[in-house]
């Protein structure tokens, strides 16, 4: 693989209280894997985001994990949420949040979601150039619309670290290109309702430094199209997510981006910026490093001199992991009974394999794990708690895993399952 990250020399007080409770759902009656949830760590980064960006609709992005139990949490802590999809929208509005906190952000929005989105009233940003002549002709349908509605921009800065989630290149298929902002001051000269900016650079591979770059300029943005207008017409700027998650460390240096280390960037470097109603769109980090995806390992064998432990997590559960090569997740060897395997007692270089069938289906390759990992074992895939069922593949009829809460002891199904029928409903 083109990233490889660190082997996991000693377990978290997390995974060694975890790991003994789990044998019994790892059986052959049911699917030997599941996606376990940190409720301590979840809540303290929703809490660490919210006490860094008071006063601020921190929407975070259900894309990044949809799970209904972790929403609703972030809901009751007076959290927002961002759409980007009709069936986002309606998990929001069935989850009771407030649509005054309510983004939608989708590059491919109907009539007919634009219509819903502005009868609800919701916050809509908007992508292009005709979708704004169609907004405005729905706008006009209606009478008018409560919505605040911005446009997306990108500022062009440059693909970032990842091409495949970086969103600011010249040509990204995102948002009006800042070389057409002439172009753009002439919309807000001409439709009063367009009264919001917003701006996101990507999602991860983004330092401090190209976050405060994008939330700079929505801020100039929004201020030269205000003194274009002669009034203050844009007060919402939606400057994104974007923050970075380590899958290469649990610890926390100088260097790791936190929600902290990121308010005080802007307050220094772009202290007018305060002055606008701010929203956030944060979903990596809010809950990848509080999940771990845990499975039996079902198979070891050797090839051409290294080991193969075959789980049951693949690229159905970490779609960026094995085709773009860009997520490499720290993976740890458990025995039966859930006891750390440490590596220092000797090791074998390694490839853990998921279960479907192409040669790409691979989480770690080549990593040292312990020699006494071996069928009935647990293998964890760390940093999982985000882009990872919720990209979830039906490539070979898998089935979405069962997830579960674990706090003080006790084992909690927050998402059951699904079953053999449950999948191939999908097919018709």
């Amino acid at each position: 693989m083109s990233v490889t990250v660190p082997s996991v020399t000693s377990p978290s007080p997390f995974l060694t209280s975890l790991l003994p409770h789990l044998p019994s759902t790892h059986t052959d009656v049911g699917l030997p894997v599941s996606l376990i949830y940190d409720m301590k760590l979840y809540k303290s980064t929703l809490q660490s985001i919210k006490d860094s960006f008071p006063g601020v609709n921190n929407a975070i992005a259900m894309k990044a994990n949809p799970v209904k139990p972790l929403l609703k949490i972030a809901r009751e802590m007076g959290f927002g949420i961002e759409c980007a999809s009709p069936g986002e929208l309606r998990h929001a509005l069935n989850l009771s949040f407030p649509v005054s906190k309510i983004v939608y952000d989708s590059p491919c929005k109907t009539t007919s979601d634009i219509r819903e989105c502005l009868k609800l009233g919701v916050h809509m940003n908007v992508d292009n150039f005709q979708e704004i002549e169609r907004v405005n002709e729905v706008i006009e349908e209606l009478g008018g619309s409560e919505s605040c509605i911005g446009v997306r921009v990108n500022p062009q800065l440059g693909g970032g670290k990842i091409k495949e989630t970086g969103t600011i290149a010249r040509t990204s298929k995102f948002g009006v290109p800042m070389e057409m902002k002439g172009e753009l001051i002439e919309c807000f000269k001409k439709y009063t309702w367009l009264r919001s900016v917003h701006c996101h650079v990507g999602s991860q591979g983004c330092a401090v430094d190209l976050l405060v770059l994008g939330a700079k300029s929505a801020y100039e943005l929004a201020e030269e199209i205000n003194g274009v207008l002669g009034e203050r017409r844009i007060q919402v700027l939606d400057i994104g997510g974007g923050m970075p998650v380590d899958y290469g460390s649990d610890e926390v240096t100088e260097e790791t981006v936190t929600p902290e280390t990121y308010i005080a960037a802007l307050k220094s470097q772009i202290p007018e910026l305060f002055a606008y109603s701010l929203i956030t769109e944060f979903g990596r980090y809010v809950s990848s490093k509080s999940g771990v995806m845990v499975s039996r390992c079902e198979y070891t064998k050797s090839a051409g001199g290294r080991k193969i432990a075959i789980i049951h997590a693949g690229a159905d559960c970490f779609l960026r992991t094995c085709y773009t090569q860009n997520w490499p997740h720290r993976v740890s060897a458990w025995t039966e009974e859930g006891v750390f395997m440490d590596p220092k007692e000797g090791t074998e270089q390694t490839d853990v394999v998921g279960p479907l069938c192409f040669r790409g289906d691979i989480i770690a390759e080549d990593v040292p794990l312990p020699k006494g990992l071996d069928q009935g074992c647990m293998v964890c895939v760390h940093d999982a708690g985000a882009y990872s069922i919720a990209m979830f593949s039906k490539y070979n009829s898998r089935q979405i895993p069962t997830v579960y809460g674990f706090e003080d002891g006790v084992l909690e199904v927050l998402v059951e399952g699904e079953s053999i029928e449950d999948s191939l409903k999908t097919w018709g």
